[in-house]
């Protein structure tokens, strides 16, 4: 068997693992391709589509596309994509609505708290003396986005955590935890520094799964 029919049967237990998974978790939107590469167009600004990379550890769903890493191929059996299969597939899809309010939330804080900032200033001051005005409005903006990009970021992350605790619970915390630690124990380079992104790095998604097995063991 060549190298490329062998990967090609690959992918078609990873799409027939990806049918299981969302049949099991009441998923209906079910990726029907799966394509090896390294990055995905996230976004678009006025100079031209926006390129994120593609984790190792966080598979990429995108419409009816699997997307995962090409560091990653021929590196796990079938069988054993199946818990970062799910936790990709419930951040993606289970969460979705939770995580855009979460977003709009976040980013509304800093907003309403300068509006509020001006409410007050303008009862207090009152609305001829225009110098605190003009001040709000130079100091407030690059504080508000950095202060709501923080709160995102913060937010996203622990929503990962949470898919990851919701797909512990559909494989077993243990499962979960033996599959992290087998990508952590492949040494891909990209792994092995910290995330300063809305993602959790390898090694604080294997400590917060292991936190979960002695709960279920205690449960069992």
């Amino acid at each position: 068997m060549t190298e490329n029919t062998e990967q090609g049967t690959r992918d078609i237990e990873l799409l027939s693992i990806v049918k299981d998974i969302c049949q099991t978790l009441d998923i209906k939107w079910v990726p029907q391709k799966i394509s090896w590469v390294e990055s995905y167009q996230s976004g678009n600004t006025r100079s031209g589509p926006v390129f994120s990379s593609i984790p190792s550890d966080h598979p990429v769903f995108r419409e009816d596309t699997l997307m995962l890493a090409p560091t990653m191929q021929s590196r796990l059996e079938p069988e054993e994509w199946r818990p970062i299969l799910a936790s990709s597939l419930i951040y993606y899809a289970q969460l979705a609505t939770r995580k855009s309010l979460g977003i709009l939330a976040r980013i509304s804080l800093p907003i309403s708290v300068c509006l509020l900032s001006f409410i007050i200033l303008l009862l207090t001051i009152g609305p001829n003396s225009p110098g605190p005005y003009i001040l709000l409005g130079i100091a407030a903006p690059i504080p508000s986005i950095i202060v709501g990009f923080l709160l995102v970021t913060s937010y996203l992350k622990q929503t990962r955590l949470l898919a990851d605790r919701k797909a512990s619970e559909y494989v077993g915390p243990q499962v979960m935890s033996n599959t992290l630690e087998k990508i952590q124990g492949f040494n891909i380079s990209e792994l092995e520094g910290g995330r300063s992104n809305d993602k959790p790095n390898l090694i604080q998604r294997i400590t917060f799964v292991r936190q979960l097995v002695p709960i279920a063991s205690g449960q069992g």
